[in-house]
C-alpha cells in the first residue's frame, strides 16, 4: 500500500508517497516513493533494489529514561528573531540533503519551516552573543522527542551537544515527562556516540530507500 504524503508533495512540488508495510512497490501515480526497511528485512531490501529504489542510509531511534535535571548555564529559550541564525546551521547528512533529486533550496526551506514550527519549544546554547547550537523538542503524550538538534560547525567538539541534551532532559522533566527520544542517521557516528554517552539506548533501526520515476 502506498500513502500519499501531502506535505512533502506540496513542499517539493512532486508527487510523493510512502510505501506502508514491508512489501515495497512502485506506482506511476508518484514521482517519488519512500520505503523504510526494518533491520533484518533482507527480502524487503532486495525487493526494493530490484524495483529501482536507492538506499539512502539507516534511520536509528534512541531513547533515554535517565533525564538530566537542573537548568543549564548558557542555554535560553529560542526567540522568533533567532530563526535566521538557527536555519543557517546545516544538516549535511540527512536523506534529503543526500538525495540529488531534491532541490537544495527546498531542503533548506524544509528545515527552516521545521524550526519555525517548533520555535516555542526550542532551546538555544549561547557562546557570548553567538548561537553555538540548538535543540527543538516535541511533546508526544508520555515522551519528549528531539525533533532537531544541531551544533554550529565552529563550535563542535566543545561539549555543546551534551549541554543541549542536558537542557532537553530538563525541559522534559519540568513537564513531568520521563522519556526522551531522538532519531539520527546510522552513518552519523559522532551523534550516535554523543547520545550513547548521555544514556540513550538504541531501540529501533531501519534503512530508508527512495524511488524516483524516470
Amino acid at each position: 500500500m502506498i500513502r500519499r504524503l501531502e506535505w512533502d508533495s506540496t513542499h517539493f512540488q512532486r508527487r510523493i508517497g510512502r510505501v506502508e508495510g514491508d512489501a515495497p512497490e512502485v506506482s506511476a501515480d508518484f514521482d517519488c516513493l519512500y520505503f523504510l526497511a526494518a533491520a533484518g528485512d533482507v527480502r524487503g531490501r532486495e525487493r526494493a533494489l530490484e524495483l529501482g529504489f536507492i538506499e539512502m542510509g539507516d534511520r536509528v531511534e534512541l531513547i533515554s529514561n535517565s533525564l538530566q535535571v537542573g537548568p543549564c548555564a548558557g542555554v535560553r529559550a529560542a526567540r522568533r528573531e533567532d530563526v535566521d541564525r538557527l536555519a543557517a546551521i546545516e544538516f549535511p547528512g540527512t536523506r534529503f540533503s543526500l538525495d540529488p533529486h531534491f532541490a537544495r533550496e527546498r531542503v533548506a526551506a524544509l528545515y527552516r519551516g521545521w524550526i519555525e514550527k517548533l520555535i516555542t519549544t526550542t532551546l538555544v546554547a549561547m557562546e557570548g552573543s553567538a548561537i553555538a547550537g540548538y535543540v527543538a523538542c516535541e511533546a508526544e503524550e508520555s515522551r519528549m522527542r528531539i525533533g532537531l538538534i544541531a551544533v554550529a560547525e565552529n563550535c563542535r567538539g566543545r561539549g555543546v551537544g551534551g549541554t543541549l541534551l542536558h537542557a532537553a532532559g530538563h525541559f522534559a522533566s519540568e513537564r513531568r515527562i520521563g522519556e526522551l527520544t531522538v532519531t539520527t542517521q546510522g552513518s552519523n557516528g559522532a551523534a550516535l556516540g554523543l547520545y550513547r554517552r548521555h544514556g540513550f539506548r538504541e531501540v529501533a533501526r531501519g534503512t530508508w530507500f527512495h524511488w524516483w520515476q524516470e
